[in-house]
């Protein structure tokens, strides 16, 4: 370290010493004085809060930790290293603080990347773990979760739920719980913060509505803060009694978006960093709920809703507990599980409510309006003279071309006797050729409906047919 870099720190240790370990003889003391603050009385006054049931769950695995090694020790210590870390295990240690029982200590050295340390004592013996790191610094950890990074330009230390002692060559201070403890490396200087502060997290709807082939979209909004620089946002669903992480979002913007498919539960969580890269602790599971939606057979989504013939009725599933109105009255209803267009076949607003967080969800039920436009041959046609194709392209009330025909048939008949035609189909377009009847002398009226499967007329026309003069001469 240059001696520009190590003034800052000079009045942080007043005896800076810039050698990069400690002898066992200076150690030893230094240890006793760790373990006697970490495990000694002064532990009752700083217990990290016990975070909620529900919270707990949720904040222990959320998480993606890609390529992270763990360890666990005896003593009730997990070592937990992430990619590039480069860490050296050293021989352990055991230290007799007084009347006390004897301390083990677990000791390394880590040289790069970071390294998450929790102790959970679950005996009579103590146990602590020491960790040093370049530039002469080291860090000891008795009870609770610590972790020490090492960057090219910064070293840190943060006491995530107990405190955690940073030392200097002989000279140490106590880092408080959810405080951290960040040393400029390249410019040297050291900055002590609080942990970041959970997100404060906002949904844009606390009810979201799962469609078939599309699914839902859920948008979390996050408080600004100037002290953080990115988020790290999680979504989770409700499977039997645990909560499954699905999707994760990074950003550094204030949003982050989530698309999914499957109704039931979800919950999102968040974690904020600060310009060292510490985490904040996990914030507050923000829950909302997806109504499964079930289309019949036909059905269509429209721009801001969803399209029903008179007869039809959608079918919801996680629907208990919510109630709906038509509109915006203030008049609600136990929400049903099929609803259907309101009489006389006319759309509505649907709102529907979760009395719980009263989210919120709304969409249109409007008249699912299809007409077959038929075209046959010309009115020229004729037999057995001429070819004749039929055409039939399904448009909705809007005219606007149907995504696919599939759902509808055409009946063809010739002078009132049902004929049996192959159709082609592409899109919302049904085509085929018919033949003259062998059989059946002229002339001729051929006719062609279609048909939903429910049976409802979208569309008919009809075509005289003359005979061929060409077959008049031959008789």
């Amino acid at each position: 370290m240059s001696g520009s870099a190590r003034e800052p720190l000079l009045k942080l240790y007043p005896n800076l010493d810039v050698d990069t370990g400690m002898s066992r003889r200076r150690l030893v003391p230094l240890l006793f004085g760790v373990l006697t603050c970490l495990t000694g009385a002064s532990a009752g006054a700083e217990q990290s809060r016990e975070p909620a049931p529900l919270q707990a769950t949720l904040g222990d695995f959320a998480w993606e930790r890609p390529a992270v090694t763990s360890t666990l020790l005896a003593g009730g210590v997990v070592v937990t290293t992430g990619p590039g870390t480069l860490l050296e295990r050293l021989p352990n240690m055991k230290v007799r603080s007084g009347a006390q029982a004897t301390t083990n200590t677990y000791v390394y050295r880590l040289t790069r990347g970071a390294l998450d340390v929790t102790v959970s004592p679950n005996g009579r013996k103590a146990t602590a773990v020491l960790v040093y790191t370049p530039n002469g610094l080291s860090a000891a950890i008795g009870r609770g979760r610590g972790v020490i990074r090492v960057d090219p330009n910064v070293i840190s230390f943060t006491a995530q739920t107990a405190p955690m002692l940073v030392a200097k060559g002989e000279h140490s201070r106590l880092l408080r719980s959810q405080r951290t403890l960040a040393i400029d490396v390249a410019r040297g200087g050291f900055h002590e913060v609080a942990l970041p502060n959970p997100p404060a997290l906002f949904l844009e709807q606390g009810l979201a509505l799962n469609l078939p082939r599309v699914g839902f979209e859920a948008t979390v909004r996050m408080k600004p803060d100037p002290a953080i620089e990115r988020y790290e946002i999680a979504l989770l669903k409700r499977s039997a009694d645990a909560w499954v992480p699905i999707a994760t979002h990074q950003t550094s913007n204030t949003e982050a978006s989530f698309k999914s498919n499957g109704s039931g539960d979800y919950a999102v969580i968040g974690r904020a960093f600060d310009r060292f890269g510490i985490e904040s602790p996990t914030s507050a599971a923000l829950g909302f709920r997806a109504v499964g939606v079930k289309l019949p057979e036909g059905a269509q989504l429209v721009s801001g809703g969803i399209a029903l013939t008179p007869k039809q009725h959608l079918e919801f599933s996680e629907i208990d507990g919510l109630i709906m109105s038509f509109g915006f009255g203030e008049s609600f209803i136990e929400a049903p599980r099929t609803l259907g267009l309101q009489r006389g076949g006319r759309g509505a607003l649907v709102r529907l409510v979760d009395p719980r967080n009263h989210g919120e969800v709304r969409f249109q039920l409007v008249p699912h309006v299809v007409r077959a436009r038929i075209e046959l041959g010309s009115p020229r046609t004729t037999w057995p003279k001429d070819r004749t194709v039929a055409v039939v392209k399904l448009v909705t009330g809007a005219g606007q071309p149907l995504t696919s025909s599939a759902g509808y048939t055409a009946e063809v008949s010739i002078n009132s006797e049902r004929r049996s035609v192959r159709w082609q189909r592409s899109g919302n377009t049904m085509r085929a050729v018919i033949a003259p009847p062998r059989y059946m002398v002229g002339p001729w009226v051929l006719r062609v409906e279609v048909k939903s499967r429910l049976g409802e007329l979208v569309g008919r026309n009809f075509l005289e047919i003359a005979q061929s003069p060409a077959a008049d001469d031959a008789r």
